[in-house]
């Protein structure tokens, strides 16, 4: 079951860039390109380990957690991050703001 969103992994169509945009320009480079997208997404409670792997060793993690905590995407693995921990992170970045 793949989730509805535009990780970096997924198929590109006109759907899915009108939904958020644009889509960046780093995608391309991501460790995770071409792979099955599903892994990024697991069932609520499912085991994330095997996308972690691929984002550890991904050129451009930054960007992907960037791009994810900014347009607050809410599920799956970007940057090596789960929806929680993306949270946490824009937690910390408001209240450093304040």
């Amino acid at each position: 079951m793949g989730a509805v969103g535009a990780h970096p992994t997924r198929a590109t169509t006109e759907g899915t860039a009108s939904m958020i945009g644009h889509l960046p320009a780093w995608r391309e480079d991501g460790a995770c390109w071409g792979s099955n997208s599903d892994v990024f997404f697991p069932e609520k409670g499912g085991d994330a380990s095997e996308a972690r792997a691929i984002c550890e060793r991904c050129d451009v993690i930054n960007e992907c957690r960037d791009f994810a905590v900014e347009g607050h995407e809410d599920k799956g693995v970007w940057g090596n991050t789960t929806e929680r921990q993306r949270r946490a992170i824009r937690k910390e970045r408001r209240e450093s703001y304040a």
